[in-house]
């Protein structure tokens, strides 16, 4: 009977680690301020998702992720 290869990873991560706990993930910080996009939309309601990704000097799928974070909706 042959085991998969990540059994034998978890296999043998057990025996260098002694455990099996899950490792803790490190999240980046985030590069839009959640507390200062609301601020500009509040200020620019009609903005594009383009004007304010250059304001914040980022792409648009995260200004369109950060708003959906904060709730608001075009």
């Amino acid at each position: 009977m042959a085991y998969g290869i990540d059994f034998r990873k978890r296999v043998l991560a057990y025996v260098e680690e002694g455990h099996l706990e899950r490792k803790k993930r490190v999240s980046k910080s985030r590069k839009i301020p959640l507390d200062q996009l609301k601020e500009f939309v509040e200020l620019h309601p009609d903005a594009f998702l383009r004007e304010i990704a250059d304001h914040f000097s980022c792409s648009i799928p995260s200004v369109w992720a950060a708003l959906k974070k904060v709730n608001i909706t075009f």
